[in-house]
């Protein structure tokens, strides 16, 4: 375990050998190298992670930024507020139940197959779009609200498998186009009342 509020800075050999499985470094920005990322926080033994110095994780073209795609032993996971999320950040985070922070949805996927995941928050004004299964069977999902924790989304765009395999009741009153199978499967939608 580390702990380790101040650092901004570690060399690629600061944690070699090591197994870290709960990092705290919010003053330390990931997506800076990716390289000392990899060395530092292993899929295998990580569980939670505070990286709150990190403002983006795209780790696909044009290749900024980091990804915990895979990362199967990750609980929970503490995040900048507003951090943008590239396509797959965290797919296949199958035990991660608990991110504190708001997200930007910036990519399809950043979700997908985080069966663990019981509730988010993203911030709507940045996000009007939910990208092609970014929840796709995100089994446990109930909640995507707004940044503030509490208010529901109501996304304009909702692309394919986005809440495929979910439990989410969207709130569709601002939604102009839903692609195929974004809701397949998915034990909680339901209308309400007028």
């Amino acid at each position: 375990d580390v702990n380790l509020k101040n650092v901004t800075t570690i060399s690629a050999t600061s944690f070699e050998g090591s197994n870290l499985v709960n990092v705290i470094m919010p003053s330390y920005n990931f997506a800076t190298n990716k390289t000392i990322t990899k060395a530092t926080l292993k899929p295998g033994s990580l569980k939670t992670l505070d990286m709150s110095g990190t403002p983006y994780m795209k780790d696909v073209h044009p290749y900024e930024g980091m990804s915990l795609a895979g990362y199967t032993n990750l609980t929970e996971v503490t995040v900048k507020n507003g951090v943008v999320l590239g396509p797959e950040s965290f797919k296949g985070c199958t035990a991660l139940n608990k991110v504190t922070g708001y997200v930007v949805l910036g990519g399809y996927g950043a979700f997908e197959e985080c069966s663990s995941l019981e509730a988010i928050s993203i911030d709507e004004v940045a996000t009007t779009k939910i990208f092609a299964y970014t929840f796709n069977e995100a089994t446990s999902l109930v909640d995507v609200f707004n940044k503030d924790g509490k208010t529901p989304i109501k996304p304009t765009v909702i692309e394919d498998c986005a809440f495929r395999k979910t439990k989410v009741n969207v709130d569709l009153t601002a939604t102009t186009s839903i692609g195929t199978s974004a809701f397949a499967y998915n034990t909680g939608l339901m209308g309400k009342e007028i």
